[in-house]
């Protein structure tokens, strides 16, 4: 005995009115005057809005903890100053999480279309990249950034 439990949706395809049931074509024409509403509108931007303010904080998150560290380093050379060393390069590993806020800040990096942050110019940045394999194997790993300070 073969049961149908759910229907097969393909969002690709048009949608042939004929073969929608009266009860489909009426939840399917709410849907739609839902949707056009004014108030649906405003939630969904108000959404997007919120999505887009969190997205920015992260960013901002990063930008600062980043940029802290490298003054600290390579600035100040707090690390390798009682050893009366200078640091020439610095290399940061940053949790996976924030992968999608490090795209932002350094699309080329990640082989996408954009410029750097513009508060990174004076820096050359370099990504570790791992074995593809190593990365398939562990997806929540760490990326590597490797800085060094331009010289003129």
């Amino acid at each position: 005995m073969r049961v149908k439990m759910r229907r097969v949706l393909d969002v690709e395809s048009p949608v042939n009115l004929r073969e929608l049931t009266p009860l489909d074509k009426i939840k399917a024409g709410i849907v739609t005057q839902w949707m056009h509403t004014n108030f649906y509108k405003n939630y969904r931007k108000r959404k997007n809005e919120e999505r887009y303010s969190e997205q920015v904080k992260k960013d901002e998150i990063v930008k600062s903890l980043l940029l802290s560290r490298l003054y600290n380093e390579l600035g100040n050379n707090n690390t390798l100053k009682e050893k009366d060393k200078v640091c020439d390069s610095i290399i940061i590993s940053i949790d996976h999480d924030y992968v999608e806020s490090l795209e932002r800040l350094f699309p080329a990096l990640f082989d996408k279309p954009g410029s750097f942050s513009k508060d990174f110019l004076s820096y050359d940045v370099v990504r570790i990249k791992e074995n593809a394999d190593i990365r398939r194997a562990f997806p929540d790993m760490k990326v590597l950034l490797k800085f060094s300070k331009k010289t003129l």
